[in-house]
């Protein structure tokens, strides 16, 4: 209890000693000096001003609204370096009541390079003289210096300049300086009836909240009336430190522009010497990667780090201040195992279910993972490795493929033998062969030479088994040499089951031969292409599930998950969406969609066929070269004879050959689906074409379809028109129809 007693006792001296500690006062007016600053420049590279304080007391502190840029303290003068923006300069003695001085109100603008000078004393070294202050009507309460002194009219106050407030509810507000010494004792005002004031506030920059004595008047500029008075002033902005003062109202206006000091910092973030990382700061992923500058921070201490699929860095604490503009570099380090599989050629690898193509230093996380390797007619093998951070490894893993022996004996002795593999094996040899260690399953054997006739037979070939054939030819009868441009014998693929059209090759006027095509077919120009076999229809769903499940292939679009389909207003990436799953219906008889150009060289390889030129295409679509502007027909009202198109195909594929086929016997050339071509495309090409069996371009960004769908218009069915998408693109518009050789 009396522990308690005497702390209250405490407090109530300290209090008392507090609220009598004497003022610091200013003598004079200030002045402005003739000496000019140089060098010195605030945080953001202005040129400084100066306040020099001349008094006879030492240990002065400083304190402003935009912060002291720096303090010189020499006996008697200190100079104080300030923002030319400032506006409030505080100054702080030890046994005084601290000094805040609004530099407006006594007379100081500052400006960069600008000294001013003040003199400044301890109240206890002035006389006080007595000061009469003579208010009309009375009655209203003073304050000298910021200190309320009552409602007297006498007042004991320090020689010198002061700075006086009257204050009368109803009554507009008194804010001057005054003088005073023997010959300025006596004061009077006569005080005006209250009325609204004037009162324009604007801020750089602008777009700040304003509020008087938490009263929002909106953002600045502001420009209203309002009651005189004297009120507590605050702007907010984002992004900036909050300003706080005190506002005196009085007729006829008030006018103020207020500079807001930024509250944010700028950080530029690096790695090396992997760059493209994305960037955290206090573990929260920023969406940027580096190299990258942030504008604007919130001041305080932030830990960065960066990381990427296969690499990390450091984490580099970093402490940012108000204005600050830093900079920092972090070093990147592997985060991942890197492996490489050994197998054969022909064998399909997949990592946790992911097909790899690239089988050499492939970049992992550290993890367990799961290698798979499939290879047609061999067991699957499956093996797990556990991979750790920074290890390179080498992983062999080869399926065992029961093999077998074909010998084939010809007569005549010097005719070409070709063994083509239900899994895409294709051997070849002119004269008697032994094809030995050869993967067992069902084998085509060819047989051919110029002026017989070919002979052909299916072989299925077990483990351990040797095959032996002996194959005579018999001469051919020649017939009649069909013409340029005419179809030629059929021939029907025994292992896809499509049927294919010898083309008679020819010269024709390539390109947009009717004159409303689009630029890319022009110009027209002289092709002359040599014979060939052509497929009399798009490759069906029924010949590509063949293909899949023999090689146990999925599409791009099985392996992303994803293909294009018409929504009915637009193209739109759908989930799932692949050739067995389209988008809409289809039986085995129609043409296989959402396959892209990657899918199809898969196909080509396995059947042992290839894509057409886009010369070959168009010669084709064209009767041979004729000038037809679609396949079969130059006559609008026709097409719908020969082609599924917007106008008649109900947004969806049709079975190949429900149309009339071309001269040619060639079906769906023009509508229900896009075709692939072997060409790369280029816009330009036709320019610098060759006019002997064109190839298209060395390489390019897209690969080139021909002959529109089911969902285009007249004008993109046109033989000439022209395609084109990248090689992984697919959609439920686009398929293919395959070529061979002629020989």
């Amino acid at each position: 209890m009396r522990q308690s007693i005497l702390l209250f006792l405490i407090f109530l001296v300290i209090r008392a000693f507090a609220q009598n500690l004497p003022q610091l006062q200013l003598i004079g007016e200030p002045e402005l000096a003739d000496d000019e600053l140089v060098g010195v420049r605030d945080v953001n590279g202005r040129d400084c001003a100066a306040v020099q304080v001349l008094t006879d007391l030492s240990g002065l502190a400083y304190d402003a609204y935009n912060g002291v840029v720096r303090v010189d303290h020499n006996p008697g003068k200190d100079m104080v370096y300030l923002s030319p923006d400032e506006r409030v300069l505080e100054i702080m003695h030890t046994g005084h009541e601290p000094l805040k001085l609004i530099l407006s109100e006594i007379g100081i603008y500052l400006r960069g390079r600008q000294v001013w000078r003040i003199r400044l004393t301890g109240e206890q070294k002035l006389d006080r003289i007595p000061v009469a202050i003579i208010t009309n009507p009375p009655g209203a309460e003073v304050f000298i210096d910021g200190i309320a002194l009552g409602s007297g009219e006498q007042f004991p106050l320090t020689v010198g300049w002061h700075q006086l407030r009257l204050v009368k509810p109803g009554y507009q507000p008194v804010i001057q300086r005054i003088q005073v010494d023997e010959s300025h004792a006596l004061h009077r005002f006569t005080l005006e009836k209250e009325q609204d004031v004037v009162v324009q506030i604007e801020s750089e920059p602008s777009g700040a909240a304003v509020y008087l004595s938490d009263v929002q008047l909106g953002t600045t500029p502001v420009s209203q009336f309002y009651p005189a008075g004297r009120y507590q002033l605050r702007l907010e902005k984002e992004w900036y430190v909050t300003y706080e003062d005190f506002i005196d109202i009085q007729s006829p206006q008030v006018a103020q522009t207020i500079r807001l000091q930024e509250n944010y910092a700028s950080l530029t973030v690096t790695s090396t010497p992997q760059s493209d990382m994305e960037i955290y700061l206090d573990g929260v992923d920023q969406n940027a990667k580096t190299p990258h500058t942030f504008e604007r921070l919130r001041p305080g201490t932030y830990q960065v780090r960066a990381q990427s699929a296969e690499y990390e860095t450091n984490t580099v604490t970093i402490e940012l201040a108000r204005g600050d503009k830093k900079s920092v570099q972090l070093t990147s380090t592997a985060n991942f195992a890197e492996l490489t599989i050994r197998t054969h050629a022909k064998a399909r690898v997949t990592i946790d279910g992911k097909q790899v193509q690239n089988l050499q230093n492939i970049h992992l996380a550290p993890s367990v993972v799961t290698v798979r390797v499939e290879m047609a007619k061999a067991p699957t093998v499956e093996e797990r490795v556990v991979l750790r951070k920074g290890e390179k490894r080498t992983l062999e893993i080869f399926p065992q493929v029961p093999m077998g022996t074909i010998q084939v004996a010809v007569v005549p002795f010097e005719a070409k033998v070709e063994l083509v593999g239900d899994a895409g094996e294709n051997y070849s040899a002119v004269g008697a062969k032994s094809f030995g260690d050869i993967p067992v399953g069902t084998y085509i054997l060819t047989v051919t030479l110029g002026g017989y006739t070919q002979k052909r037979e299916t072989l299925v070939l077990k483990e351990g088994e040797t095959l032996t054939r002996s194959v005579t030819l018999e001469k051919t009868v020649a017939a009649p040499a069909a013409a340029a441009g005419t179809a030629g014998p059929t021939w029907s693929d025994p292992k896809t089951g499509i049927e294919f059209v010898l083309i008679k090759g020819g010269s024709f006027d390539m390109g947009d031969t009717f004159g409303d095509g689009d630029n890319d077919e022009k110009p027209v120009h002289r092709v002359t292409v040599s014979d060939f076999y052509l497929a009399k229809t798009e490759v069906t769903v029924g010949q590509f599930r063949k293909f899949a499940d023999a090689m146990n292939y999925r599409t791009d679009a099985e392996r992303e998950g994803w293909a294009y389909v018409w929504s009915g207003s637009s193209w739109e990436k759908k989930n799932g969406a692949s050739w067995r799953n389209p988008g809409f219906s289809q039986d085995d008889n129609h043409p296989v969609v959402n396959v892209s150009w990657n899918d199809v060289a898969a196909f080509c390889k396995w059947a042992g066929v290839r894509l057409p030129t886009e010369a070959e295409w168009e010669y084709a679509a064209r009767e041979g070269g004729k000038k037809v502007k679609w396949s079969g027909t130059s006559i609008e009202s026709q097409l719908g004879d020969y082609a599924w198109y917007n106008s008649n195909s109900g947004r969806t594929t049709h079975a190949v050959a429900g149309k009339k086929a071309n001269s040619l016997g060639l079906y769906d050339m023009s509508g229900n689906v896009w075709e692939w071509c072997a060409d790369w495309y280029a816009s330009d090409y036709y320019q610098e074409s060759p006019s002997r069996d064109p190839q298209g371009p060395s390489s390019g960004e897209y690969r080139v379809l021909r002959g529109g769908s089911w969902g285009n218009n007249p004008g993109r069915c046109r033989a000439s028109s022209r395609g084109r998408n990248n090689p992984d693109g697919r959609a439920n518009g686009n398929g293919f129809r395959v070529a061979r050789p002629a020989q």
